[in-house]
């Protein structure tokens, strides 16, 4: 019985630390400050009031051998912290994983309690989101912006901004205009760079998971990055947009060397996947893969991304590579964050850089389970693979049985319900859209015209396919990085959104803005599951299409829509066609959408064929109540 007391003692003991909140939290009197570090003789706490004071030190007590505690009193609140640990006859200092706050050389941490109070987050179903992803810096840098705070988190708080010497929105008032209801914005996690430097770099190398970075700061010292980040996503709440932050979980900057600044000084090697060889596993292409599956792993995961769901009100994430993430981690995330935030948005690449130990999560892993993945299928579909230069549908008719795979979301390969595709045709990766219909059609003598006018296609195929959509920032006014591929650490000449670019390619970002508001107002562009997409959509037999072209009809009843059909016709071809379709010949036909604009006040249609421009779609529909 004795026995049996003792093992009962020893295994609630372990809950109890299992359970303990890591990193430091605030009660009534007191700060009480826990860690997790392997094999360590001694830790001590330091702390100190400014960088140029001198720290105190406070032993630690180990807890059951891994977790170290000790409680201070409140007069140690706003100082600078870290962790002096001894080991092996070695002194290791590095800042706590679990910091809120870090300072810009990235070796202390603030013991902070910030009480800015982020505005709740917009209401709307996730069917109803249009993605627009965005670089804090590249947004708002533009000279000619008119924009103050430029590159910063602050920003997004500037509104009526325009360019220079026009009335062309920028910034937040752009955004509003386009009609975009999601941002995703490109890491702002602590990342591995000189704060205080303009050297360029987009983040995807973390150095810390809980803190935000000072780069897009305006007031790089103290707490004033928290304060800023959360100010940016209320401004962004308060004009109707979500806010999804790009996350890095899948690797850090660290090594076992020269590059250690929180894990592998309180847990060397614990946090990252290490090969029967001794050397760290690769599947990122960084350097290592973090041990998502190891306990403190994947408990260090899921309290970051609750305390950006809490403290932030952040509304979903992005996860960068997510596929290195293990599986059980993976629906861990989307049942923990759920309770906080029912609404919350999930989704990542279902992808790595390179081979990992573990059972790798691939596209089809989502199905029926709340969440989503890139859809990489569709993309290539319509632009040839990122892979290469090759065509796709958009430049030369190809892959159009995988073109119509898409617009159903990918529902009859790798998805349940078609929400969960995030259907796209650029990011932030590889080249730009233009850039990238500018290279692989080289040698065919197009025009300006031309590319635009495939762009202009590709977008109406995205927005009226069924599936999330997603927008790269600068595609809707024909961005171009001169070609650059893969600009992660060019220079902001490289990098930088150019707003004179919506002057000048206004009719592309004017249909951008018509093919945002045609998906609002029409629910049959965002049927939410499989159901609904396999009854009423149907493709028209190729038999009776043009060559290369697409058409599809789709039953409106009960969707809400003002329309009882749509017919979609789409003419990739570089001339007009003619669709000769019975469905014509019959019903009260209006005109929704051409290669010129959005008829939001329908445009009675007389004729019995549907006529379409070169490159460009024609939607139609029948409008009984007309």
């Amino acid at each position: 019985m004795k026995f049996i007391l003792i093992i009962i003692f020893i295994f609630l003991l372990i809950m109890e630390v299992t359970a303990l909140d890591l990193g430091y939290r605030f009660t009534g009197k007191n700060i009480i400050f826990n860690l997790h570090a392997t094999n360590a003789e001694k830790i001590t706490l330091e702390l100190k009031k400014t960088m140029i004071s001198s720290a105190r030190e406070f032993k630690m007590k180990n807890v059951n051998g891994n977790i170290w505690h000790v409680v201070l009193p409140l007069e140690f609140k706003d100082f600078l912290y870290r962790f002096k640990i001894s080991r092996n006859n070695k002194i290791d200092t590095g800042i706590d994983p679990y910091a809120k706050c870090i300072t810009s050389d990235k070796k202390w941490g603030i013991v902070c309690d910030n009480q800015f109070i982020v505005s709740e987050s917009p209401v709307f179903d996730i069917s109803e989101s249009v993605i627009y992803e965005l670089h804090i810096r590249d947004f708002t840098l533009d000279p000619d912006c008119g924009i103050v705070n430029r590159g910063k988190y602050i920003s997004f708080l500037e509104n009526d901004t325009c360019l220079a010497d026009t009335n062309v929105k920028t910034g937040m008032s752009h955004l509003r205009e386009l009609g975009v209801n999601v941002v995703q914005i490109m890491p702002f996690q602590v990342f591995d760079h000189d704060e205080y430097s303009d050297e360029y770099n987009w983040g995807y190398m973390p150095v810390h998971f809980n803190s935000p970075d000072g780069w897009f700061a305006n007031r790089k010292d103290g707490t004033n990055r928290i304060t800023e980040a959360k100010k940016m996503i209320d401004a962004f709440h308060r004009n109707g947009i979500k806010v999804i932050m790009d996350v890095v979980y899948n690797h850090t900057s660290e090594n076992r060397d020269s590059m250690r600044f929180n894990f592998n000084v309180m847990a060397p090697d614990y946090y990252y996947r290490v090969k029967s060889d001794g050397t760290y596993s690769n599947g990122s292409g960084c350097g290592n893969e973090f041990r998502s599956e190891s306990l403190h792993g994947r408990k260090a995961i899921l309290d970051s991304l609750k305390m950006w769901v809490t403290d932030y009100k952040v509304d979903g994430f992005r996860f960068d590579l997510m596929a290195l993430l293990d599986k059980k981690t993976i629906n861990g995330i989307i049942r923990e964050l759920r309770k906080i935030k029912p609404d919350i948005m999930i989704y990542g690449e279902p992808w790595t850089c390179g081979d990992t130990p573990i059972e790798k999560m691939e596209k089809g892993f989502q199905k029926k389970k709340g969440w989503h993945v890139f859809n990489d299928d569709f993309r290539d579909a319509l632009k040839g693979s990122v892979f290469d230069t090759g065509c796709g549908y958009l430049q030369d008719a190809l892959f159009k049985e995988r073109i119509k795979t898409g617009i159903k979301g990918s529902i009859e390969t790798f998805t349940h319900d078609p929400i969960e595709s995030i259907n796209y045709v650029a990011c932030h990766d590889n080249r730009t859209f233009y850039d990238r219909l500018k290279i692989s059609t080289k040698d065919m003598k197009l025009k300006k015209s031309d590319l635009a006018a495939m762009n202009r296609l590709g977008a109406a195929i995205l927005f009226c396919s069924q599936g999330i959509p997603f927008i790269h920032s600068g595609q809707e006014m024909l961005r171009t990085k001169n070609g650059e591929h893969n600009s992660y650490n060019r220079p902001d000449s490289i990098n930088m959104v150019r707003w004179k670019w919506k002057l000048q390619n206004r009719s592309t970002y004017d249909y951008y803005r018509d093919l945002i508001q045609m998906r609002k107002d029409h629910p049959a562009f965002r049927m939410k599951s499989r159901d609904q997409v396999m009854k009423r959509i149907k493709f028209f037999d190729d038999a009776v299409l043009p060559e290369n072209c697409i058409a599809w009809k789709i039953d409106c009843s009960r969707l809400k829509d003002q329309c009882s059909e749509i017919i979609v016709m789409i003419n990739p071809n570089d001339k007009k066609v003619d669709f000769y379709l019975e469905e014509l010949k019959k019903g009260k036909w209006f005109k929704l959408l051409d290669e010129k604009k959005y008829y939001r006040l329908p445009l009675r249609y007389n004729k019995t064929n549907g006529i379409v421009n070169k490159k460009s779609v024609l939607i139609l529909g029948n409008m009984v109540q007309y």
